[in-house]
């Protein structure tokens, strides 16, 4: 059965990387919560996308804010950035992260953080930076790692430290569906991001190559993959 991973939570009920969001997707039934981290200016680790406080003026950095200061930042637009320790804790024993990490540097206190509420099996460590993935590769080859392939990237060969994980983008994974398939074979597990289209969740669903979708519409997929259950 293909799993559906909630891409920053259930973002169309609640802001996207906050507890509000998180919660909102363990009610939807997805099997695992997709969740992005930075690292505060005072090393605070926090579950926030982009770089940037603002994506309308790209200032301030969010490494360049102290937590406080970011909680001051956010609270103007009327959310909340939680701290990764805090969102472990809420959802551990209630689901499985896929934890993205944006910046270099934090891999082995997101991992000894995770460890602290989660099994080994119930958390994985993504990145769209190799050298993120080979780090916490090298921290410990228990640790299941995937690495995140946009749109123009070139895939792992034979000859690269290989992760347990791929996830191309829905665009790569269509225009490479073989090398794809070529590497599930190999025993890799397959994740397409993002994914919210009702017919490409559908294709994706009975698609023997694809093993995860991650969608911003964590409920939609659940339904229609139980709808392709109960025909089975």
């Amino acid at each position: 059965m293909v799993t559906i991973v909630a891409h920053r939570g259930a973002p169309q009920h609640a802001r996207e990387n906050t507890l509000e969001s998180f919660t909102a997707a363990l009610e939807t039934g997805a099997d695992m919560i997709e969740l992005d981290v930075r690292k505060t200016a005072d090393k605070v680790l926090v579950t926030f996308h982009d770089p940037w406080v603002s994506r309308f003026t790209r200032l301030p950095l969010v490494k360049d804010c102290t937590y406080p200061e970011l909680l001051a930042h956010t609270a103007k637009r009327k959310f909340t950035v939680p701290t990764l320790d805090l969102v472990f804790s809420a959802l551990a024993g209630k689901t499985m992260l896929d934890i993205e990490l944006k910046e270099p540097g934090c891999e082995e206190e997101v991992i000894r953080l995770a460890r602290a509420c989660f099994a080994d099996d119930k958390f994985i460590i993504t990145s769209f930076d190799r050298g993120i993935i080979e780090s916490a590769m090298a921290i410990d080859k228990s640790i299941i790692t995937g690495l995140i392939l946009a749109d123009d990237a070139d895939p792992p060969s034979d000859r690269d430290s290989m992760p347990e994980i791929l996830a191309p983008s829905q665009k790569l994974f269509n225009d490479r569906r073989t090398y794809f398939a070529e590497m599930k074979k190999r025993g890799r597990r397959i994740a397409v991001w993002t994914v919210d289209r009702r017919s490409d969740i559908m294709a994706l669903l009975v698609d023997p190559v694809v093993d995860a979708i991650i969608t911003n519409h964590p409920d939609k997929a659940v339904a229609l993959r139980n709808r392709l259950c109960n025909r089975g």
